[in-house]
């Protein structure tokens, strides 16, 4: 154990062998409540970890990390929070096929859909029986500025 409190920490190649960090039960402490206030204490409190788990010389700029952490939903099988290189991310949709893969590798996940937890909303992941994952992302738009 580490001074962060970390208890195990990896890399798994996914995506045509581009990695991901992951992390389980390594969260340095964040507490209980919502994923996006969880997300404001690793960022406020660890964001040397988070650097430390992303960037030279153990990761890359193209590396994202994945904290896997309670969801506050029961509905959901994990909750995550993501980073990369320059901070954090609220979602990440290759990212999220790479918790799928993990929590499968780590016997949390079957073939099946379930609900992954993150700090801007819920996500609906599928895995096949081959290991093909769907993902079912929150909703997201753009708004456009107004013409004068």
């Amino acid at each position: 154990m580490t001074e962060n409190g970390v208890e195990s920490a990896s890399s798994i190649p996914t995506l045509a062998g581009s990695r991901r960090a992951w992390l389980s039960a390594a969260d340095p402490n964040l507490g209980s409540g919502p994923l996006v206030e969880r997300l404001e204490r690793f960022r406020q409190f660890h964001d040397d970890f988070r650097s430390a788990v992303v960037n030279e010389p153990r990761g890359s700029d193209v590396m994202v990390g994945a904290l896997l952490c309670d969801p506050v939903d029961p509905d959901c099988l994990a909750g995550v929070i993501f980073f990369n290189n320059v901070g954090y991310l609220g979602m990440c949709g290759h990212g999220t096929i790479g918790v799928a893969t993990t929590l499968a590798y780590m016997g949390r996940m079957g073939v099946g859909s379930c609900n992954i937890q993150t700090p801007v909303g819920i996500v609906r992941v599928c895995r096949e029986e081959g290991g093909e994952i769907t993902v079912s992302n929150v909703a997201s738009y753009r708004t456009a500025p107004t013409s004068r």
